[in-house]
């Protein structure tokens, strides 16, 4: 799961959205998903889908698996249930993923006893306060410390039949950013860290699949263990501009 954080939307977005979702709301006999067909396209040109795009950072990649292109306009919130027909132009309801997260996703939506999505929200959730990374398979497994509500929250988000999160081809994609950061650390290491010795290790980092896991490596539980704990010990400077970089690139990764 890819974190991420909400942008503001320009002002005519933000009233575009506003006014669509009046009118739902207003005219209880819209069929949503005619009103939603008809209003779809515009969004490709008035900042909207711009916004979600730029919120997944360089490729566009789902918020989910992180794996694939995201590709469209995803209710948290399913529009398809009349309970939620308040948040169907909702910007806060929207997020950006691929067409098999997606799929997965709308048939197994749940709440739990108050109205509140189980399934983890990238935007609202971070993935390392839930879960743990096992370099070894690629998986992430909901941390042993939770909570028994976040806990069925992990364990529920990572479920292969909710979302791609442990899907064999979104473990390897981590195994190889994984290793590509530690080719990074190597090369780096070696070097005379010279300004473009920096400017390569940065590049290469930031290049990985699964630029979420910088946080997890160089500052969460990974970055206790070595080799990464010695090399954060050692170039403090160099991971903070990683960080900032990475912000920059990819909003709230880190």
């Amino acid at each position: 799961m890819r974190p991420a954080t909400r942008v503001e939307l320009s002002a005519r977005a933000a009233a575009w959205l506003e006014k669509n979702q009046w009118q739902l709301i207003e005219d209880m006999e819209i069929n949503i998903h005619e009103r939603w067909g008809a209003r779809r396209k515009t969004m490709n040109k008035n900042g909207v889908v711009q916004a979600l795009r730029h919120m997944a950072g360089p490729s566009f990649r789902c918020m989910y698996c992180g794996d694939s292109e995201g590709c469209d306009v995803e209710h948290y919130y399913p529009k398809a249930q009349p309970a939620w027909r308040d948040r169907v132009f909702e910007w806060r309801n929207f997020i950006w993923v691929c067409a098999p997260c997606n799929r997965l996703k709308n048939a197994n939506f749940r709440t739990d006893a108050v109205g509140n999505g189980i399934l983890l929200n990238p935007v609202n959730d971070k993935v390392w306060d839930f879960f743990d990374y096992v370099d070894e398979s690629g998986y992430l497994v909901p941390r042993f410390d939770l909570t028994p509500e976040n806990a069925d929250r992990a364990f529920f988000t990572s479920s292969e039949k909710v979302t791609r999160l442990t899907h064999d081809v979104v473990c390897e994609g981590r195994q190889r950013s994984a290793r590509g950061i530690r080719r990074a650390m190597q090369r780096y290491e070696s070097s005379p860290r010279s300004e473009g010795d920096v400017e390569e290790f940065l590049l290469h980092v930031m290049d990985a699949g699964h630029p979420e896991l910088c946080e997890w490596f160089f500052a969460g539980q990974g970055s206790r263990e070595n080799p990464y704990r010695a090399f954060v010990a050692h170039h403090r400077g160099l991971i903070d501009e990683l960080r900032q970089r990475l912000n920059r690139s990819y909003p709230g990764i880190w």
